[in-house]
């Protein structure tokens, strides 16, 4: 069963032990739990910080403390994912006791995916869709590559698809509806 809601895609898996066994043979420490794909807390943080810096609030640029107080949120780990954020563009940084941080970019333009990738690295579905991983020890039997591609394909394809703006939407809650974003 695949439950999807704009923040979390959950898998239910819990019959069936890890799908992939490293070349090697080894299992992987999740064997009998069930496997679930969904965002991690950083991955919501960052969203929640993108949609409050370009939707909740009037001031020009943000701090990570405003946003980490506003969410109940450790200020340590929200600088964190704010500095991850800028590294990748998503946000600007500006330095200084009056300093902060602003949209690097329209909230149309940055989609979810773009978040999943800077916080977490290359989205993948299963191990043998990510390059970085030893090659799967059934892949010359195995009979769901081609159908995992596909929907590893449509996965990446509705993050990439849905952005900072449509999650503003989706919220509907009378938030701010004016983006504010440091361009040039």
């Amino acid at each position: 069963m695949v439950l999807l809601s704009p923040t979390v895609l959950v898998a239910d898996d819990s019959d069936r032990e890890a799908e992939c066994l490293p070349a090697d043979g080894g299992r992987e420490a999740m064997v009998g739990r069930p496997r679930v794909l969904k965002l991690t807390k950083k991955t919501d943080y960052a969203l929640m910080a993108l949609h409050h810096i370009g939707y909740l609030t009037d001031q020009p640029l943000v701090n990570a403390k405003e946003i980490a107080e506003t969410y109940h949120i450790p200020v340590e780990m929200m600088a964190k994912i704010l500095q991850v954020l800028s590294r990748d563009g998503l946000i600007a940084s500006v330095n200084g006791p009056k300093g902060g941080y602003a949209l690097s970019r329209a909230p149309e333009e940055i989609s979810v995916a773009d978040v999943v990738t800077a916080i977490e690295g290359q989205i993948g579905v299963a191990d043998c869709m990510l390059e970085m991983h030893a090659p799967c020890m059934q892949a010359d039997t195995c009979t769901i590559r081609t159908p995992v591609e596909h929907i590893q394909e449509r996965i990446v394809a509705l993050l990439a698809g849905l952005s900072v703006a449509e999650l503003h939407q989706m919220n509907g809650a009378g938030a701010k509806a004016v983006p504010l974003a440091i361009t040039g």
